[in-house]
């Protein structure tokens, strides 16, 4: 499996990579870049996904999505990485973010990207069909900086919602 060189961070930013997981999504936003995008055939094991990446030279690896949270030892790949000196972020929707999860599996991260799109919980539902439990996510955000992980925030402005 080769990295997609067309994928605007992997071809658009010098030392990035973008590197999709899987087509997979537990959200249903309407303006999502994925949703007709590069769809790539199965979901190679993880170590097929590390090597290809760390053989790019690039320094910054963005694990993507569908729903990247969603791919199987996640851990794995982001701790190969890692191991090879590799700055990996992360990009999620958020839903399936837990203390745990975090702990586990991306512990090694160096960033995380969450995407939240209301501050209410129920209208950020409405949206994105994300249901998030915004006290779980301030204990995991409280972790990621502990860990001195850098935490950032997408947010899209939304008609009725602003």
């Amino acid at each position: 499996m080769k990295p997609c060189e067309h994928n605007f961070c992997g071809g658009a930013y010098q030392d990035w990579l973008a590197v999709m997981l899987t087509p997979e999504c537990n959200g249903k936003c309407s303006w999502c870049i994925e949703k007709n995008g590069y769809r790539p055939k199965g979901e190679p094991h993880w170590s097929t996904i590390a090597h290809a990446a760390a053989e790019t030279g690039k320094k910054n690896i963005l694990l993507l999505g569908g729903e990247p949270t969603l791919y199987p030892d996640l851990g794995s790949l982001i701790s190969f990485l890692k191991d090879r000196q590799r700055n990996v972020w992360l990009t999620t929707n958020g839903e399936l973010l837990s203390l745990s999860f975090a702990e586990e599996s991306l512990s090694e991260l160096t960033g995380i990207n969450i995407s939240i799109h209301h501050y209410v919980a129920r209208k950020n539902f409405e949206i994105t069909g994300i249901y998030h439990v915004f006290e779980i996510l301030y204990d995991v955000i409280d972790y990621f900086h502990q860990k001195g992980m850098k935490v950032h925030f997408n947010c899209n402005l939304i008609r009725g919602y602003i």
